[in-house]
């Protein structure tokens, strides 16, 4: 295991063929803001094995007024028309904070992200929280998520109507080995499985409400989580157009101080950021336990 300070989610990137309608749905019912847009480089898109998307725009957007330091990258992308996002292996959803769920179902009613779930409550660190996802232009899936109890310094609450992404869930064929390669590779703490409904999952795969699956959720920085889910046999693989980004939620990006002492298998040699928040700063990619893209920027929370 490597021993370090523990990686940062930065960025959740989204893939969109609708990349304008994407950005806006974002802004005017997400009440997420515009931080920086431009075009994707030859270099970046490299590292990402999408060369085809060399000149796609890109939007990074932050909570309008809550915590701005974890942003959603939006990505023009050619995507299958045949995706279903919660049907396949990879990154599966993000996760927002919230105020009040029942005043962001108005908000929502008559704008492009479709329920896909109805509210629920659930257990969270020991705490009740209140869900509802939605689904996006992208296809994006979102959970909302309302956490009123929060009593305790590790739990995340809402500071705005719809504040900060706070957890990434990702879709795995076997959480053992997921758990242990984020363990041995970026010090991710491996947590007890537990079994759990997950309604949305059940949903798409036309199952009962009440079937349960093996899940963990483990820290990735300061009070953000990594949730894994061990999808059942009939999910696949995921579909997109070769030398493009994976639809949906394609990758995140989490800060290291030093990435060079990372015992991992690049998918190209890194290379320096060359604008934005990050100029300057040493980036890598690699493909995970189930294939999906992780991407890496060296820099210390000091700085």
């Amino acid at each position: 295991m490597l021993k370090t300070e523990f990686p940062e989610l930065k960025l959740i990137t989204i893939s969109s063929a609708k990349w304008e309608e994407t950005v806006n749905s974002w802004i005017k019912f997400i009440d997420y803001e515009v931080q920086d847009t431009g075009y994707l480089s030859k270099n970046l898109v490299h590292t990402w094995n999408a060369p085809n998307n060399e000149d796609s725009r890109y939007a990074i957007l932050t909570s309008k007024k809550g915590d701005q330091s974890i942003g959603i990258r939006i990505v023009e992308n050619l995507i299958p028309t045949n995706f279903e996002p919660l049907r396949t292996f990879g990154w599966a959803s993000v996760s927002l904070l919230v105020q009040n769920l029942d005043e962001i179902i108005s908000q929502i009613k008559n704008s492009p992200f479709e329920i896909i779930c109805p509210i629920r409550s659930i257990n969270f660190n020991q705490r009740k929280i209140r869900l509802l996802d939605i689904r996006g232009i992208g296809s994006e899936v979102i959970s909302l998520a309302e956490i009123n109890d929060v009593n305790e310094h590790n739990i995340p609450f809402a500071q705005c109507s719809v504040d900060r992404p706070f957890m990434v869930t990702l879709a795995t064929r076997d959480i053992e080995t997921t758990k242990n390669f984020y363990y041995n590779k970026l010090s991710i703490e491996k947590v007890p499985d537990i079994q759990a409904e997950i309604w949305p999952l059940s949903d798409a795969f036309q199952y009962n409400r009440d079937t349960t699956y093996a899940l963990t959720q483990s820290l990735l920085g300061e009070k953000n989580v990594l949730e894994i889910n061990e999808y059942p046999e009939d999910a696949t693989r995921r579909n997109f157009i070769s030398g493009n980004l994976h639809p949906g939620i394609c990758h995140i990006t989490i800060t290291l101080p030093k990435i060079d002492e990372l015992s991992l298998y690049w998918l190209t040699e890194p290379i320096e950021i060359e604008e934005g928040k990050y100029k300057s700063c040493k980036q890598v990619t690699f493909f995970g336990a189930t294939g999906e893209l992780v991407e890496l920027i060296e820099h210390s929370s000091e700085n």
